[in-house]
């Protein structure tokens, strides 16, 4: 897999660790635009809420179908390396 982390403009990228948030927008690359972001809430003790949004143009002539196949296939992988790096 390509580190799709290399693909962003840091510029591109916020970070509010005052609201447990990172935000980014991309608009060039492989993708025509990627725009997302997530939000880690508290709950209780040793407990949290992370809310996933992405929303991606492909420009090209995929079916939707295909795009939503992909996007939630990388999501396990995702939390789970969100999931190690809290924990450390």
């Amino acid at each position: 897999r390509r580190n799709t982390r290399d693909n962003f403009d840091a510029k591109r990228i916020k970070h509010d660790r005052k609201r447990f948030c990172t935000e980014w927008t991309k608009h060039d690359g492989i993708l025509a635009r990627s725009d997302g972001g997530w939000v880690v809430a508290p709950l209780s003790k040793g407990k949290s809420l992370v809310t996933y949004r992405v929303d991606i143009e492909t420009g090209m002539m995929i079916p939707q179908f295909v795009v939503d196949k992909v996007t939630q296939g990388s999501l396990p992988d995702l939390f789970a390396a969100l999931r190690k790096r809290l924990k450390a």
